[in-house]
């Protein structure tokens, strides 16, 4: 009886580890596999952001920025 065994191989060096971009779209689509069910669910928590700066600020800039002194700068 002979013992034959094979030397371990080794994974190659020229493997390269994935980019930090392409690591984060992988765990940004296994994140969203996992916690969206439908669609919106997707949909509605990136547009918030988005409907927020093309609606809500500019009416707050000019609602903000009238010709109201409500400042509490007063000049007497």
């Amino acid at each position: 009886m002979s013992a034959v065994s094979q030397a371990p191989t080794l994974v190659s060096a020229s493997r390269r580890r994935p980019s930090r971009t392409q690591s984060l779209r992988t765990l940004a689509g296994r994140r969203f596999a996992l916690t969206a069910r439908t669609p919106r669910e997707l949909v509605v928590p990136l547009l918030t952001p988005v409907l927020f700066a093309l609606v809500i600020a500019p009416a707050l800039k000019t609602a903000l920025h009238t010709s109201a002194a409500w400042s509490g700068c007063s000049s007497r």
